[in-house]
This record gives structure tokens, sequence and C-alpha cells, in this order.
């Protein structure tokens, strides 16, 4: 009887224990209401040349790293992403006291903003949602060092990052 009696209570905390288990759900299995994106080329309205192939290039490869969705080159697909370049920023840094004018570090910073239409709600998921990105250049032409042309696709592939990862947000 006194065997009987610790038995039950051993095993009615681990019943209830198994019982909240076996309802557990992971936090992100809601799947998205769209399965295939148009994805419209980069609108650019900065100075900047030469970013829009790259950027919709880190945007096609990282929806398709990052979700199941399908791009399609119809406008008809279940959501339409655009993308306006806003802002493109560089700026000089002196990098020694004595001397202003060596500027051999930079500061780039892009600045897009992003709409996500859904074509069957007939509305927007987000509307010109901002997306920064920024990296500092050291440009040390006595030196070997990576130049503008080689950390402009990091910045690129930064920003890309940020809007997929908006767009396959479950909780957007």
């Amino acid at each position: 009887m006194l065997a009987n009696k610790y038995f039950c209570k051993a095993t009615l905390p681990l019943l209830f224990f198994l019982t909240q288990c076996s309802t557990y759900q992971p936090l992100n299995n809601r799947s998205l209401s769209y399965q295939t994106i148009h994805v419209k080329p980069l609108k650019n309205k900065t100075l900047a040349t030469e970013v829009n192939a790259p950027f919709m290039n880190a945007v096609r490869k990282q929806i398709i790293r990052q979700s199941s969705l399908s791009i399609i080159e119809n406008k008809q697909a279940d959501v339409v992403l655009e993308v306006y370049l806003v802002s493109f920023d560089k700026s000089a840094n002196a990098t020694e006291s004595n001397d202003p004018t060596k500027s051999r570090s930079y500061n780039f910073q892009f600045c897009v903003e992003a709409n996500l239409w859904d074509n069957h709600l007939e509305k927007y998921h987000f509307y010109k949602k901002a997306f920064k990105s920024s990296k500092s250049i050291r440009n040390d032409f006595l030196k070997d060092s990576a130049a503008e042309y080689q950390d402009i696709p990091i910045l690129v592939d930064q920003l890309a990052n940020q809007i997929v990862a908006t767009i396959v947000n479950p909780w957007m």
C-alpha cells in the first residue's frame, strides 16, 4: 500500500508534464499567407551608380535562402515587393590629427524604403518601411586594403537580408 502511494505521487506530476508537452508547438510554425512574390526592379532616387543589379540579385538570393517563396516575374504574384534607394551618404574621415586632408577612411550609408503589397488582400503588409546599413571603409592607396567597390556589396547584402527577414517574419 505504501509503495502504491509513492508511485501515484511520482507518476501524477509526470503525467501532467507529458500532457502539457503534447500540446507544445514551436513559435514559428505559422506559414506565410502568400506563396509567390514578384520583386520589382530597384528604384534609385540617389546618385549612387551601379547598385541596382547587385541589390536586386542580393534580394532574390536572400528570398531563396530564407524562405519557401517562389519568385515569379508576373505582377499577379501573391505579393509584390518594391524597393526604393532613398539615400546614399559617403563621408570622409581624417585618419591623422596633424593633417585633416588625408581622408583614408570613409563611412558609407545606404537607406532604402520598401513596400510589400498583397494582391489578394489588396493592402500593404508594410509601406515605406525604412532599412539602413552602414560601414566604415578604410581605403589606403599605399597598402593592400578593401576599397569602395569591394565593400558596397556587403552593405547591399545587409540591406537585402533585413528586407527579406521582414517579409518572411511570421509576426508581421
